[in-house]
């Protein structure tokens, strides 16, 4: 918000660095309103503004993730911002469903999903890759981490031929390729072991003794503290 590094280049398929984030570079495409602008404005603007006055005013946030999934950019975040550690068709299911009883199940084999961060938790849970088809808000850096960062998903593009009636649209056959990639393929098959080998990371770090344990554990503990001193 304070680098623009969106400022900087012509086209918004074209990769920019992050100010503080090495190795990771994103385009204008993967960023959702109001961030895909150099001077956002609105309400919506404010609204993030607002929120994130809030997170620095607050004695602790929760980040709904896990330190193995992020572990490389975690130690910059500590050391700049001083934050203490803390196969045919299918069916169609109309209304909600248990999500992770689906992913659960030995015969799924991969999940095409908007990359929603709960859902992307809940396919690391699991230990099922993901087919990333981000539509708003955050899905689109969502799916460059799962693809480009933590390599367990492929991603769908949308057609840009220009003048045609698929342009800026995501056509059915891509998508039928990249599912058989993801299933059959040796994309796929990279995926899906390192989606093995989060699921177990993300399952260790809940049991006792495991970073998500151990920094919970230390917030609730600072907070009851300052509590009770009176902070």
């Amino acid at each position: 918000m304070t680098h623009k590094p969106q400022a900087l280049v012509s086209s918004p398929t074209e990769p920019f660095p992050v100010p503080g984030l090495p190795d990771l570079r994103i385009t204008i495409a993967d960023l959702g309103p109001p961030f895909d602008v150099p001077e956002p404005a609105g309400p919506h603007w404010d609204f993030v503004c607002e929120s994130c006055s809030s997170m620095y005013s607050s004695r602790g946030i929760i980040a709904n993730s896990f330190s193995e999934l992020e572990s490389v950019y975690i130690d910059l975040w500590n050391r700049d911002f001083d934050i203490k550690t803390f196969g045919d068709r299918g069916k169609v299911v109309e209304g909600f469903i248990n999500q992770l009883g689906v992913l659960g199940h030995k015969s799924v084999k991969g999940f095409f999903t908007h990359c929603g961060w709960n859902s992307v938790l809940e396919s690391i849970t699991m230990g099922v890759p993901i087919l990333a088809f981000p539509m708003a808000a955050e899905q689109k850096l969502n799916a460059k981490f799962v693809v480009d960062v933590i390599h367990m998903g492929l991603r769908v593009w949308p057609k840009e031929d220009a003048g045609k009636e698929s342009d800026g649209l995501v056509v059915s056959g891509d998508v039928q390729a990249l599912a058989r990639e993801l299933i059959f393929g040796e994309e796929g098959r990279r995926a899906a072991a390192r989606a093995s080998e989060l699921s177990v990371s993300s399952r260790k770090t809940m049991e006792v003794g495991g970073s998500s344990y151990e920094n919970l554990a230390k917030m609730v503990q600072e907070v009851s503290e300052t509590n009770a001193n009176g902070g």
